[in-house]
């Protein structure tokens, strides 16, 4: 994996700051799960790692905020 923009060993570098950074605790949000929960993920910005610890189906949905592109049968979000 290389970072565009950056030669091999710079990128290499600063990916190895960024995988020692990400799992520090102080950065992590654990949702505790109950009915009717929603919780909205900025996925650019965000490691997502769901954790199956619940008991009851979940049903997730895509969100996509600011999107002006036509979708399937001419539906916009």
């Amino acid at each position: 994996m290389k970072i565009n923009g950056m030669n091999e060993d710079e990128s290499d570098t600063l990916l190895e700051q960024l995988y020692e950074h990400a799992p520090r605790p102080e950065l992590h949000f654990r949702h505790k799960w109950d009915l009717y929960n929603l919780v909205g993920v900025d996925n650019p910005l965000s490691k997502y790692c769901a954790v199956n610890d619940y008991t009851e189906p979940r049903q997730m949905f895509r969100m996509i905020v600011g999107c002006t592109e036509k979708l399937q049968n001419n539906i916009s979000i």
